[in-house]
């Protein structure tokens, strides 16, 4: 696809783009969103598959599925029993995420948290420095409510494996960009939006086998919206073969 990641490095560092509302708040300038809208100008128009090219992949999507499905329905009710075990709690948890076509849909994955606010509100005032990437993302660099066993899951996406179901009902697919909360969809700029828009949101994507957490958010955005205007078959499948090497070795995962 063309991909490299020597390019980003003469880009200018942004931290993750809030809507331009918000942009005095966070000392964002509106400079810094022209500039970000402008860089997605030109590849807004891209990302126009054809009929075949998107059938091809929804059928790609539903053979693999059921041909993995066995294995993977007995790890996800094996973790989840372990889950119960550990923590008593209902082992599936359901994230709103944005869609093809800007729909709205329920993200499943396995819970890897437990409720802790205290804890959490305890962690953001000794590192001032992740309240903001909370206050825009909802995330931080080691959230105090992942639980051990959650963290161990998270490493090898295996909390991922309900998402299969995603995929089965066509909200998502194995390969795409990441699914993105309404939150962050709407801090993208207006041309990475209607990118975005033309696909699903997958299980893995660039962002998995280049970096996983370790990718900045720059470049997350235009791993994002490289895929979204330029996917092909050829390029799922050399992404869907790295990415168990990507989740073995660990690269970039918390």
């Amino acid at each position: 696809m063309g991909i490299n990641a020597s390019e980003f490095r003469d880009m200018p560092e942004l931290d993750l783009m809030p809507p331009p509302a918000a942009g005095a708040a966070t000392g964002i300038s509106q400079a810094t969103f022209e500039w970000a809208d402008a860089q997605h100008a030109e590849t807004a128009t891209q990302g126009r598959h054809s009929l075949w090219q998107r059938t091809a992949k929804r059928t790609a999507d539903l053979g693999i599925v059921l041909i993995v499905s066995p294995l993977a329905l007995v790890l996800t009710v094996l973790v989840a029993v372990l889950i119960v075990l550990a923590d008593r709690h209902n082992p599936f948890f359901v994230d709103e995420r944005v869609g093809r076509r800007g729909r709205r849909f329920g993200c499943l994955k396995l819970r890897t948290m437990r409720s802790d606010e205290t804890a959490l509100s305890a962690y953001l005032e000794d590192h001032e420095d992740e309240s903001l990437r909370w206050l825009l993302s909802r995330k931080v660099g080691s959230d105090p409510r992942v639980t051990r066993f959650g963290r161990w899951l998270r490493r090898s996406s295996l909390d991922e494996l309900p998402q299969l179901l995603n995929v089965l009902v066509g909200e998502m697919s194995l390969i795409g960009p990441r699914p993105l909360s309404e939150r962050e969809f709407v801090a993208r700029p207006e041309g990475s939006q209607r990118l975005l828009a033309q696909v699903r949101p997958g299980m893995t994507g660039l962002w998995q086998v280049m970096g996983r957490s370790d990718v900045s958010n720059l470049e997350r955005v235009a791993l994002d919206d490289e895929y979204a205007a330029d996917w092909s078959i050829r390029g799922d499948l050399r992404i869907l073969a790295r990415t168990p090497a990507s989740v073995l070795t660990r690269v970039g995962a918390r």
